[in-house]
């Protein structure tokens, strides 16, 4: 067992990293049509999450449906340019809340004060939600300084 110590932020992407905006704004640029991967993913919100793990010096876990898909994996790594650590693996009910949780469990991550959840869907995030462990941007945007910046208050300022 590979056991995780640290902060770690849990990484969803459509909503965080791959936005409506930038799903328009490529799709203007291109004759109305926006491919998967690459094309969705919004690089300002990628540069905040980029200022959001440097300030925390926290570990990435893809928790992402990205994660499946071989496609948009590789594609998200390419964008990403941060360090990932790993990903959650799936479980049947598909409840990311479990699946981050099992992953916690199996790397020995036992303090939630080193976690942080980004994702625009809180559905099944209750326990991370009510611990002021979830960051939520909007599908919309995605990723802004804002919400850097609460990563950053929930699991501090590294050490420079």
């Amino acid at each position: 067992m590979n056991y995780v110590t640290g902060n770690v932020i849990f990484l969803d992407v459509d909503g965080v990293l791959a936005t409506a905006d930038q799903i328009h704004r490529y799709s203007e640029e291109h004759n109305g049509s926006c491919p998967p991967g690459i094309a969705q993913i919004d690089s300002e919100c990628v540069k905040c999450l980029k200022y959001a793990v440097d300030q925390t010096r926290s570990m990435i876990v893809i928790s992402s449906t990205w994660r499946k898909n071989p496609n948009d994996l590789r594609d998200l790594m390419i964008v990403l340019t941060i360090p990932v650590i790993g990903m959650t693996e799936s479980v049947p009910s598909g409840q990311r809340e479990i699946e981050i949780r099992n992953y916690m469990k199996a790397h020995g991550i036992t303090d939630i004060e080193n976690v942080v959840v980004i994702d625009d869907d809180s559905g099944d995030l209750q326990y991370f939600k009510s611990r002021n462990r979830l960051v939520q941007p909007t599908w919309e945007h995605g990723m802004t300084r804002q919400n850097a910046m609460e990563v950053i208050a929930r699991l501090g300022r590294a050490a420079q």
